[in-house]
């Protein structure tokens, strides 16, 4: 299931692209070391979307640099902002990040049509995924989230919708991750996910996942193995009020923010601050790509693009 969605990804990203994203990896291609900080805006009922925010950049600059400009720039989550400044929306034009969001729908339908079908189909996911890497002879700290995930499948409540969300965010990542490993040269990965139940899961069972499915997609498509190291940026624990890279995830957090408030098929977005973003920040971008992504009988996957109309 998985890997199948980011391998569709990786070769069918082509069809919708429009060389934006092939030029900046272009442009980068110098860089090594790079860094994706996602975020998520999902199940709000007041938004038209369900979406999924990954930016990427090169390690141009210290980290400690960068997180010193985006506090000067976006100080706070956009729930927390009142107005946005010219500051913020200059930031996330900034050319040397890459801002993509994917605008999920029909989440309940990945793993079947009915219910049933689909608390037995993830059941079957989870009890094929333990057993793939007991056959394989997995070491005991890669089975460990498994076996923790198969567990939880068996319970009479399990999330199965939380699943979806683990395994899509996986697949997203995955193919990102492809595409800079492949097309950029990257060696080294770096993922800084919000802190959330996609991430904490099952002992963050989203990494292992992102580990499997990004060697199995370039093995699969390209044909040989790469060189590349992926570290998970490790978040601080729960009970502590500020994570230590909470500045790296307001990025996509403006980003998944705006675009869930974007009625794409009526082309409106709501007023006041979130309207003031997407048209300094979405409208005819050069830096964001918008994916939507549809689950019915089958997955498709196209891109959308909000352009100012000419002549108005």
């Amino acid at each position: 299931m998985g890997p199948g969605i980011a391998e569709y990804f990786y070769k069918n990203f082509a069809e919708f692209e429009d060389l934006r994203f092939s030029d900046f990896l272009k442009r980068n291609s110098g860089f090594k070391s790079w860094w994706l900080f996602s975020d998520f805006c999902i199940g709000d009922k007041d938004k038209p979307n369900d979406t999924f925010a990954i930016s990427i950049c090169p390690a141009f600059e210290h980290p400690e640099v960068l997180v010193e400009r985006i506090k000067g720039a976006i100080p706070q989550d956009l729930k927390k902002t009142r107005d946005i400044e010219e500051a913020a929306t200059e930031f996330l034009k900034d050319g040397r990040m890459f801002h993509f969001v994917f605008v999920v729908e029909g989440r309940k339908y990945f793993f079947g049509e009915t219910p049933d079908s689909r608390l037995n189909k993830s059941r079957l996911f989870c009890q094929q995924a333990f057993d793939l890497l007991v056959e394989f002879k997995a070491p005991k700290d890669v089975l460990k989230p498994f076996r923790q995930l198969l567990q939880e499948s068996k319970a009479k409540s399990f999330n199965f919708n939380l699943l979806t969300n683990v395994v899509l965010f996986s697949s997203m990542m995955s193919f990102l991750n492809c595409m800079l490993i492949n097309h950029a040269g990257a060696k080294l990965i770096g993922m800084f996910p919000d802190r959330d139940k996609i991430e904490s899961w099952c002992s963050s069972i989203y990494s292992h996942l992102i580990d499997n499915y990004t060697q199995g997609v370039l093995e699969l498509v390209e044909g040989r193995s790469f060189d590349y190291t992926l570290k998970r940026g490790v978040p601080s624990d729960q009970n502590v009020k500020n994570n230590w890279y909470d500045e790296f995830i307001r990025v996509p957090d403006y980003m998944a923010g705006v675009v869930a408030s974007w009625d794409i098929d009526l082309g409106t977005i709501g007023e006041g601050k979130h309207e003031l973003l997407f048209m300094r920040n979405i409208v005819d971008s050069e830096n964001v790509t918008v994916l939507r992504v549809k689950f019915d009988d089958s997955m498709i996957m196209e891109e959308v693009r909000a352009s100012r109309k000419v002549g108005v």
